[in-house]
């Protein structure tokens, strides 16, 4: 009953980001086709050599967790946090 709502419920967001992200699963399947098609990286499970050969390829490239404003990050979570509190505090009032 549950096949195929992995990757809408999961993944269709994530496909999204201007970051990259690694897949580690099954070579066919949806997953790994969305990810290759929106410039992503799928490895199949047991792959090792070649998810650690992509990790580097990755670390130090534009939009990598390695060049994060982490400060701005942190900010803009505050920021959201704060959002949501009063959002539910105005509802709540």
């Amino acid at each position: 009953e549950t096949k195929g709502m992995l990757w809408p419920s999961k993944l269709a967001l994530l496909s999204a980001v201007p970051r990259p992200f690694l897949w580690l699963g099954p070579e066919g399947g949806q997953v790994a086709e969305e990810a290759r098609r929106a410039g992503h990286h799928p490895w199949a499970v047991g792959d090792a050599a070649g998810l650690a050969a992509g990790g580097e390829t990755l670390i130090g490239g534009p939009g990598t967790p390695v060049s994060l404003d982490v400060d701005k990050l942190r900010a803009d979570r505050r920021a959201a946090l704060d959002r949501w509190v009063n959002l539910v505090e105005a509802a709540a009032g």
